[in-house]
């Protein structure tokens, strides 16, 4: 009888407690960890500034989620290249004071974000960003979104971009423009040689290694890019010039100017206007004169994509037209 009253028992319990409880020595899975992001936003973009002068901050994280902020339209020139610079103008109904920017559309995703905080409000205002000089992926989207200054986020709009490889170095001097027109960078190096569409290489190492709407043949790249490979740059003064070779039937073009010169990076931005000079050798308005102190000890380079044949059958082509475009009476 004592046997069936104990078993009675454990058979009640069970049946009030349910499932039988797990072992005190299996412990709990504990939850999944979230996987971490490829990138951050850092490997695209390698900084944002104002009109104003503010520069941007980076975060880490997430960006803030959208609410019902000021709804913005950005508009910019969708190629860039790695090591140069893109305008972007950011229009919105009403008045703003904090811009924020990530990168997706990335496989493995991308990390972090810029935050950029305007001196004072504006509904229309164009900042810089700055592209980082080795970037992972050859397309991707920059996304975008404002708010006021202690309000809510706006929606976020992304631009869809490709990246245009070019060489970097210990010297890099890039131009991005944002209309279709034909827009041409000279370098003149420190021996006195100029390097532009008529001489792509110099005897110093200079290289003209993206060339962009050359005579009006309008790729849509709107990007130029000469550079001396790490360890190949001369010492001395360079010289560079902006030359408005044609409008190719647009009313204006706006343009920024980066140069890289070992560790230190500037920007220079400006507007043509008319329908352009057709310039050759020793055309262009000045834009810097800057110098190199040190020369580089190395003689390998640092470049995203191997550099271009000197010059194709096609692109023989397109400066022969060219020159002899800009020789014209």
């Amino acid at each position: 009888m004592k046997r069936i009253l104990v078993c009675a028992c454990c058979l009640l319990a069970a049946a009030c407690g349910g499932s039988s409880p797990r072992s005190p020595t299996t412990p709990t899975p504990a939850p999944a960890a979230a996987p971490q992001p490829s990138y951050t936003v850092s490997s695209f973009i390698a900084g944002a500034s104002g009109a104003d002068g503010t520069q941007a901050t980076f975060r880490s994280g997430s960006a803030p989620t959208a609410g019902s902020g000021p709804a913005a339209t950005p508009t910019s020139n969708n190629s860039v290249i790695n090591g140069g610079s893109n305008q972007v103008r950011i229009r919105s109904a009403s008045p703003f004071q904090v811009i924020y920017i990530f990168v997706a559309a990335v496989p493995g995703g991308v990390g972090g974000y810029w935050e950029l905080r305007l001196t004072s409000p504006t509904s229309d205002t164009t900042i810089l960003v700055s592209l980082a000089r080795q970037i992972p992926a050859s397309s991707f989207d920059f996304v975008y979104a404002v708010a006021t200054s202690t309000g809510p986020v706006g929606p976020y709009n992304a631009v869809q971009t490709r990246l245009v490889p070019a060489s970097t170095g210990d010297v890099q001097v890039s131009a991005s423009w944002d209309a279709p027109s034909d827009v041409d960078l000279h370098v003149v190096d420190p021996t006195g040689e100029e390097i532009y569409y008529g001489n792509t290489i110099s005897a110093s190492g200079g290289q003209l290694d993206l060339d962009s709407n050359a005579g009006c043949q309008i790729d849509n790249t709107n990007n130029e890019n000469i550079r001396w490979l790490q360890g190949r740059a001369p010492i001395g003064t360079y010289t560079v010039r902006l030359n408005y070779w044609s409008s190719c039937g647009v009313a204006s073009t706006n343009y920024v100017v980066t140069v890289n010169n070992g560790g230190s990076s500037q920007t220079f931005r400006g507007n043509f206007t008319g329908a352009g000079t057709s310039g050759s050798l020793g055309a262009g308005r000045l834009i810097t004169s800057f110098a190199r102190a040190v020369s580089g000890v190395s003689s390998s380079g640092n470049i995203s994509s191997p550099p271009r044949l000197p010059l194709s059958p096609d692109d023989v082509i397109r400066v022969a037209r060219k020159l002899a475009a800009s020789h014209l009476p």
